[in-house]
């Protein structure tokens, strides 16, 4: 092994950019990683770890150059495909369909094989076209690493193209500017993501070339800036929210806001009264006390949360995890800003003005930026 002190005079101009990429990959990690202590929305620590595990890759790819030790490559290797792996986890949770449910199953099976082959590469002989590690069977074929490779490179390009679907289907109808841009550099930043995988499957040129370390850094760059300014970019998604109606302790409608695909003609108060008549239908039929917490249509689903009184009903085209943790963002976001005033509020049997409810919505559904908010009728 390489005597770390003699390490950074060994280092070549590749290993600097790799160092920068490490660098960079710290600052949206930290922004990402502050949003979920204060939000609680898995979705900021998922992606938190993209650039956390992309720093780990470029520590461990320097080092395995400059000691040529093994353990560092494997790491390297490894680190790479848990990014992969964490982008896939990302995907599915914005986009929970019965498909994606399937995609996530056969991206698990898939990741286990390839690190579970990794971490039983060993040193072999080197050859012309070889990398000088991998599986040596008991009958005594030698399976070169740069063969195995081949699995992780097909399964990178497998989830850049997922990441790079899930940004295409975005429809946002009037975004702001801020939203539309950061909707367009994703877009722009799985492009390249899905290029570079694409590329490796061409012709593999090892783990980081001096092009694609720079590739990398634009990148990140972008990204960085994205995220630091625009965090709230990071839940776009392709979930339709159609509307949100919010019942006080009274049964009455205290808030309502619908967008342009609700598919109800009915008023609010209808609604609300339709929604406490399933709910006391439910709690007959239950032996123990049981909160109703959704109705499924066809092509529809309602979400109800219920908390210090207030019920919280959700209308949206699907159920995701992203989506009811955008509902618990929003309801910490509703009672952080009326909780004082709440009994004030329902007591002058005032609702809540709809632009108002807009402004929380953006925030915690981000991907109802731009919707077309339309008449509800009481």
């Amino acid at each position: 092994m390489t005597d770390f002190s003699s390490l950074f005079n060994s280092l070549s101009t590749l290993d600097y950019v790799v160092a920068v990429v490490s660098i960079i990959a710290l600052f949206p990690a930290i922004r990402l990683l502050y949003l979920y202590k204060e939000r609680r929305i898995a979705e900021y620590f998922l992606y938190s770890m993209v650039f956390v595990l992309v720093g780990f890759t470029g520590i461990t790819d320097i080092l395995s150059r400059a000691t040529n030790d093994l353990i560092f490559w494997i790491l390297t290797n490894s680190f790479k495909n848990m990014v992969y792996f964490v982008i896939l986890l990302h995907v599915v949770r914005l986009n929970y369909t019965t498909l994606s449910r399937y995609l996530a199953i056969l991206g698990v099976i898939w990741y286990s094989i390839i690190q579970f082959l990794l971490f039983f590469w060993k040193p072999l002989p080197t050859r012309e076209s070889g990398i000088g590690a991998g599986l040596k069977t008991t009958a005594g074929v030698v399976i070169y690493s740069d063969s195995q490779t081949l699995i992780a490179d097909l399964y990178q390009f497998f989830v850049a193209v997922l990441f790079m679907y899930s940004f295409a289907v975005i429809k946002l109808s009037n975004p702001n500017k801020r939203i539309n841009l950061a909707l367009r550099l994703y877009q722009f930043a799985a492009g390249i993501l899905l290029l570079m995988t694409a590329a490796e499957l061409v012709e593999y040129t090892g783990l980081f070339s001096i092009e694609g370390a720079y590739l990398i850094v634009i990148v990140l760059i972008i990204l960085a800036v994205d995220i630091w300014t625009i965090p709230e970019a990071v839940l776009l998604a392709s979930i339709n929210i159609e509307g949100l109606l919010i019942l006080s302790y009274t049964g009455l409608p205290l808030a309502k806001i619908r967008y342009d695909t609700f598919h109800l003609s009915v008023g609010a108060t209808f609604v609300a009264g339709f929604i406490s008549m399933i709910q006391n239908s439910v709690l007959e039929l239950m032996t123990e006390e049981t909160a109703l917490e959704k109705i499924q249509f066809k092509k529809d689903t309602i979400l109800i949360s219920e908390q210090k009184g207030i019920t919280f009903i959700l209308f949206a085209s699907h159920e995701t995890p992203l989506v009811k943790a955008s509902l618990e963002e929003f309801k910490r976001l509703f009672f952080d800003k009326y909780g004082k005033e709440l009994t004030k509020i329902i007591k002058s049997g005032e609702l809540i003005e709809d632009t108002e409810i807009s402004l929380l919505m953006e925030k915690a559904f981000p991907y109802t930026v731009g919707r077309k908010s339309m008449q509800w009728d009481i």
